[in-house]
C-alpha cells in the first residue's frame, strides 16, 4: 500500500509540471485600446506596446502606449498610461499561471474597484508564444505594427 501511495504521488507531481515555464527572456505583445485621440484623427489605431521579461519564476510586464497613424506609429508622452506590474510564474493544479501585482503607474486612471493582484492562467503554443489576459506574446517585435491585434 505504502508504494502505491508513493507512485501515485510521484505521478501527480509530475503532472503538475507538464506545463513548462516560460523560458527566461523578453517578450513582446500588444493589446488594443479604444481610440484616445477620435476627435484629431478617428482612423487612428491606439495599442499597448507589453513587454514582458521573464526570469526564472518571475515576470515583470511594462505597458507603453503607442498608436498608429498615417502608416507610422507614434510613442504617446502621456496618453493611455504606462503600467507596470511585476509578479511570479507558477504551476497550479497542471496549469501555468501568472500573477501580476501593480507596482507603478504614470499617467494612469485608476479604477478605485481594481484587485491589488491579478491571476491569469496562460496558454503555451507549439510555437513558443503564448498568452496573457487576451494578449499573445512572443519573442518577435512588431514595432510597425505590421498586423493588428485582434484583427
Amino acid at each position: 500500500m505504502h508504494r502505491l501511495a508513493v507512485v501515485l504521488l510521484l505521478l501527480a507531481a509530475a503532472g503538475c509540471a507538464s506545463t513548462p515555464l516560460i523560458p527566461s527572456g523578453t517578450y513582446f505583445g500588444y493589446e488594443s485600446l479604444c481610440n484616445l485621440s477620435s476627435e484629431e484623427d478617428p482612423d487612428a489605431y491606439w495599442f499597448h506596446e507589453n513587454t514582458l521579461t521573464v526570469k526564472g519564476n518571475e515576470v515583470q510586464l511594462e505597458k507603453a502606449p503607442r498608436h498608429l497613424s498615417k502608416g507610422k506609429v507614434w510613442a504617446s508622452a502621456s496618453d493611455g498610461g504606462f503600467f507596470t506590474y511585476k509578479g511570479t510564474m507558477e504551476h497550479v493544479g497542471g496549469r501555468l499561471v501568472i500573477t501580476f501585482r501593480d507596482v507603478k503607474c504614470d499617467y494612469c486612471a485608476r479604477r478605485v474597484d481594481a484587485p491589488p493582484v491579478e491571476e491569469y492562467i496562460v496558454p503555451l503554443a507549439e510555437d513558443g508564444t503564448f498568452h496573457v489576459n487576451h494578449v499573445r506574446y512572443s519573442k518577435e517585435r512588431n514595432a510597425e505594427l505590421s498586423w493588428k491585434p485582434g484583427a
